[in-house]
């Protein structure tokens, strides 16, 4: 008679990255509200910067004036959750949670963060246009449509950096 392992055995890894994902995501969500007289100046303000930078660039005469971008095609005011701050956490989390080396992990996360910031910058300029040629639809392009899209693709992205990145590279045959 053969035996099934047990619970552990069969699901231990299931469960100890989901405790490692709710802790992880715990922890950075706390310090992110620690952290908020941080975040509400300093990264509104860099994230203002460097879209109205990406904007100037794409001909818009844009400049950050504190956290509010001023450009020719219309004015944004970066708060706490134009950042992407929080989806960076969870992404950071289900990254702590997958298990790899941390030299992969520190490259998941690296590499998560600038392409987190990538997906925010691309949201916050179409926004811009959004709410100069639509501007019926801006609220819900920004509060609906952008919200989900970020949440999807930060999955999206941890699940490319867990199948391609994560794993050792394979020789070729041949």
């Amino acid at each position: 008679m053969t035996t099934k392992p047990g619970i552990w055995k069969r699901w231990g890894h299931v469960i100890e990255a989901w405790v490692v994902f709710v802790i992880s995501a715990a922890v950075l969500i706390q310090i992110l509200i620690w952290a908020r007289p941080f975040t509400d100046t300093h990264v509104t303000r860099w994230v203002a910067v460097y879209t109205a930078w990406v904007l100037d660039l794409m001909g818009a005469d844009a400049e950050a004036r504190g956290k509010i971008i001023v450009s020719s095609i219309g004015s944004v005011e970066i708060i706490r959750e134009c950042t992407a701050v929080y989806p960076t956490a969870l992404y950071l989390s289900a990254v702590f949670a997958y298990r790899c080396t941390w030299g992969r992990k520190l490259i998941g996360v690296l590499g998560g963060i600038v392409a987190i910031q990538i997906l925010n910058l691309i949201r916050i300029i179409s926004l811009v246009y959004i709410q100069r040629s639509y501007p019926d639809a801006f609220e819900y392009m920004h509060m609906v449509v952008w919200q989900s899209l970020i949440v999807f693709l930060t999955g999206l992205l941890w699940l490319l950096w867990s199948t391609e990145f994560s794993q050792p590279r394979k020789p070729h045959a041949g």
